[in-house]
């Protein structure tokens, strides 16, 4: 009979663990896909030319109301960049804003 209890308590413990976990996983989406929600997937491609910088780029992209300095990141993340450093030939993805066209 106690190793009944003993398992049935344990089951309890699981499925409630269980539901904390998908709702925390959820809710991770959902505030993940809320905070991210001015951009979209959807990019422009940029050959990098001699001389040019990540400012530069970013300030051909920007829109009127962003700050440059929030497009050089989104810009690094995209592309995966460690630093600002960038190579003339290199293709960095441009980040479309809702604004200029994104999805």
């Amino acid at each position: 009979m106690c190793k009944k209890k003993n398992g049935v308590k344990f089951l309890l413990i699981l499925a409630v663990s269980i539901g904390v976990l998908t709702i925390s996983i959820y809710r991770g989406i959902e505030l993940y896909t809320s905070k991210n929600e001015k951009f979209s997937y959807a990019y422009q491609v940029h050959v990098v030319m001699p001389g040019e910088t990540l400012w530069d780029i970013s300030k051909q992209y920007k829109t009127p109301d962003q700050d440059i300095r929030e497009l050089i990141y989104n810009i690094r993340q995209a592309n995966k960049l460690d630093s600002v450093i960038i190579k003339p030939g290199q293709e960095i993805l441009i980040p479309k804003t809702k604004e200029d066209g994104g999805n």
